[in-house]
This record gives C-alpha cells, sequence and structure tokens, in this order.
C-alpha cells in the first residue's frame, strides 16, 4: 500500500464488513500463512536482560524466541497496556496481536484503518498514554524501526517538552536532579551503489549527487533524533543485516559477562 495506506484499509473494512475483515487478518497474520520465523538475532535479544520488548508488529517471533530458550514472557496487547511488572519479561503489542491459539477473539485488538490510530493515539489514548509512561521511566533501544511515524514523534515531542519543564522546576526549587532515561537507536545507513564502468560517467555522477544527498537526509535526521535526546548508532544493510546482528550478539556477550560479574561479586559477600 502506498499514500494513505490507513485510509486505504479503513475503505477495505468499510467494503468487507467487520466480520470478513477481521476472516482476512486472521487468514493474513495466521503463523502458517505470515512466515513467522524466529532467527538467531531474535535468540540474541532474548539473552539480553530487556524488561521490556515493545513492538507494533502482530507476530509472536520474540514469543516463540522465548519458548525456544525455556523462558517466561508475559504477552500484552492493545488495548490492555499497562508497565505493571510481573517479574518475568513483558511484551507489549502496540497495534494489537492475533494470538494463534485464540484468533476469533483476539483479533479485534489489530490496529490498522485510520479510525483505529486515531482511538489508539488520540489524546488521551491507550497507546499513547503508555508510551509516553514507558519514556520517561525506562531507557529505551528502537531497532528496526523508521522514524517516519508521526504519532511517535509526536510522543516523543512531549516527552522531551514534560522533562524540560521538571528540569526547570527543579533548577528553580533547588531540588536534586535524577538520573535521566537513556534512548538509542540502530538505523540503517543510506548506501546508493555506484557504476564501475567509466563510460557510465553521466550516471555515475548523478548517483555521486543522490548519495549526497542521502548523506545530507542522514545528518539531518540524526541531528533532528538527537535533539529528541535519541543516540543514533548507523549500521550497514547489506549481507542481510550482519551488522545489526554482530551488535545484538555484542550486547548479549556483554550482558552475559555483566550478569555472571554481578553474581561472582554476590557470592564474594
Amino acid at each position: 500500500l502506498t499514500g494513505d495506506w490507513k485510509q486505504q484499509v479503513e475503505t477495505c473494512f468499510n467494503m468487507l464488513g467487520e466480520a470478513a475483515y477481521q476472516q482476512v487478518l486472521i487468514d493474513r497474520f495466521s503463523p502458517q500463512n505470515n512466515r513467522q520465523n524466529t532467527t538467531a538475532m531474535h535468540i540474541d535479544l532474548v539473552d539480553i536482560p530487556f524488561c521490556l520488548f515493545i513492538t507494533t508488529n502482530y507476530d509472536s517471533c520474540i514469543q516463540k524466541a522465548f519458548e525456544r530458550e525455556e523462558k517466561e514472557i508475559s504477552t500484552h496487547f492493545y488495548p490492555a497496556l499497562n508497565t505493571q511488572a510481573n517479574g518475568n519479561p513483558s511484551i507489549y503489542h502496540l497495534h494489537g496481536y492475533i494470538d494463534p491459539e485464540n484468533p476469533h477473539e483476539t483479533v479485534g485488538s489489530i490496529v490498522l484503518t485510520s479510525t483505529d490510530f486515531q482511538q489508539a493515539y488520540e489524546s488521551p489514548g491507550a497507546v499513547r498514554d503508555f508510551l509516553i509512561q514507558i519514556f520517561e521511566q525506562y531507557s529505551v533501544l528502537f531497532l528496526g524501526f523508521g522514524f517516519d511515524d508521526e504519532e511517535l514523534l509526536s510522543i516523543l515531542e512531549t516527552v522531551k517538552r514534560k522533562k524540560r519543564e521538571n528540569q526547570t522546576i527543579a533548577q528553580e526549587r533547588r531540588l536534586p536532579r535524577f538520573d535521566e532515561t537513556s534512548y538509542f537507536a540502530l538505523l540503517e545507513n543510506k548506501v546508493i551503489i555506484q557504476h564501475q564502468t567509466d563510460q557510465f560517467y553521466r550516471e555515475e555522477l548523478a548517483e555521486h549527487e543522490r548519495q549526497e544527498q542521502a548523506d545530507y537526509e542522514i545528518r539531518k535526521e540524526d541531528a533532528y533524533l538527537s535533539n529528541l535526546g535519541i543516540q543514533v548508532i548507523r549500521f550497514n544493510a547489506g549481507d542481510y543485516y550482519k551488522s545489526v546482528e554482530n551488535i545484538i550478539s555484542n550486547l548479549r556477550t556483554s550482558a552475559s559477562i555483566s550478569s555472571t560479574s554481578l553474581k561472582s561479586s554476590e557470592d564474594l559477600k
């Protein structure tokens, strides 16, 4: 879908009717039709001690990764979003989730039409309120997420404004300054592949100009995200995102070492 795809889905909903529309969603997003493959990257993510996983996807790849590692995870999905800890890692499906074991009871949670998004992100709205709470209380790693979502950017702007207001109040009242949350984002470099043949000089020049434009867009995006308090880590998308897999694998190793060191320290007490 291109253009205003949310409105296009809304049109499909109106044409099909609710029952037929929901059946299409069940058929489309069922595991056997949706190629929900748990990858090595999912396994690495599971082995990093994140307390929360937040996704806009409808699949259960993270849950399956936890099952493969024989670990427990709690599943939450729109509109029942809350951050109450239960002792286990949790995954939150912001745009709904179709439970493979109970599809007809959960398909109504899917956020896909323009009306769905308005209800989920309007102020106050379940997704908006939940994300504001998350960004205020937790450090966040954005992975596999493009910052072209107007709803999310609006929420980040709100959190930034509230942080500044709180900092101003703390300074005026000479209150102690608490440690702030940190945000990180793994984002793809935009790379234009150059022709290697000299006879295509004009094409090479055009591609060089496009690469310069891509580099400019990257710098502009990085500056904007930095202003929102997000530290950007860029990676090259070649070789099936091997760069991301290496980063996640290194994070897992570091987390494992830190956990082992902590346990060793506790044993010495």
